[in-house]
């Protein structure tokens, strides 16, 4: 194998991204499209190719795969290959070029979170220019092997959640020691009941292990993040959660808090750090809300953080008392200038 230096290769590589991403763009409007690999690093050592991320919606997975053929990409054999990707390279250049199409809702998203957090630590680009330098001339299958190492240590960090502190408490991203004590909080109807119809109830005994396992932890730091919240000095009891996502549906959060602590205005407490991340840091431009029309507290959560209201859906929760959802939109302007955070 042959690596090339940074000067070597990477403004090629940005030029050829702009071609390809201005005509995948032109069919694909709705499509997420970004440069990714080692030549969206600076200062990052290549064999020279180019990698592109093609994010789309779970429903336009399979219409984007067409299109994308019909432009000339063709599907690449012996890859890893799912309902939420697929690789397909580009002949036109003289040099490698891929695309990965990626349904954005799905752990493939991991391309854009190794990407970014090289870009943040330029100690971690210079161990990976080393492992390239020292391959040169390995055998291939070893290569990948360190490769595959090094980037699963990058996944671990960049997937840890940040812990936050505020006057009276303290978030951490949510781990098994936190089950015990999250699931005798959660398993109340008084907190269940405003939840969606899809939370069942009885509660299962081991509900919230089941949820943690099959749709939090796999995603968690890629295209989800749930904090464990707790009081600030009795860090043994989960009091709560806030659960953020990419993908709305249409809400982009939710929480619940233990009964016990209603009232103590703790959930808007906890949502402020959220928020400043999920703008700052994750990149989002707006976040949608929603909750249970006479979900009084829930609603207060919205109004104290500068959220405007939008309009009532149908909707269905546990409790059979609630038909109909609040929804509420938050934009990054708005929240900036709201005067709750800077």
């Amino acid at each position: 194998m042959i690596f090339l230096e940074p000067h070597q290769y990477q403004a090629r590589a940005d030029e050829v991204f702009g071609i390809l991403q201005e005509k995948i763009k032109a069919k694909l409007p709705r499509a997420q499209i970004e440069h990714i690999g080692s030549s969206a690093i600076k200062g990052a050592v290549s064999k020279g190719d180019l990698d592109l991320f093609v994010g789309v919606e779970t429903k336009d997975f399979p219409a984007a795969l067409e299109t994308l053929k019909s432009m000339g990409f063709s599907p690449k054999e012996e890859t890893l290959r799912t309902e939420e990707l697929c690789m397909l390279e580009c002949f036109d250049f003289d040099f490698d070029v891929a695309v990965q199409l990626v349904d954005k809702s799905s752990i493939y998203v991991f391309f854009l979170l190794f990407r970014d957090f090289l870009r943040r630590n330029a100690d971690f680009v210079e161990r990976y220019n080393d492992l390239k330098r020292e391959s040169a001339g390995m055998d291939q299958e070893k290569y990948r092997e360190k490769k595959s190492e090094f980037i699963e240590e990058v996944l671990t960090k960049a997937r840890k959640l940040p812990e936050f502190e505020t006057e009276r408490l303290f978030l951490r991203g949510v781990e098994a020691s936190d089950i015990p004590t999250y699931q005798r909080n959660f398993a109340d109807y008084e907190v269940i009941q405003h939840l969606s119809h899809k939370v069942p109830w009885p509660f299962p005994e081991n509900g919230v292990r089941d949820f943690l396992e099959a749709v939090i932890w796999p995603k968690q730091g890629i295209n989800r993040w749930a904090w464990a919240l707790f009081e600030k000095e009795k860090r043994d009891e989960v009091i709560g959660i806030v659960d953020l996502w990419r993908e709305g549906c249409p809400e982009n959060r939710g929480f619940w808090l233990a009964k016990k602590h209603w009232g103590k205005g703790f959930m808007t407490e906890a949502v402020n750090p959220v928020m400043d991340y999920a703008f700052n840091e994750l990149g989002f431009e707006k976040l949608v809300f929603s909750n249970a029309v006479g979900n009084v507290r829930s609603r207060r959560v919205k109004e104290k953080t500068g959220a405007r209201f939008l309009e009532v859906r149908p909707a269905k929760f546990v409790s059979p008392q609630y038909t109909e959802q609040e929804v509420w939109e938050l934009k990054k302007e708005d929240w900036k200038g709201s005067g709750k955070r800077k």
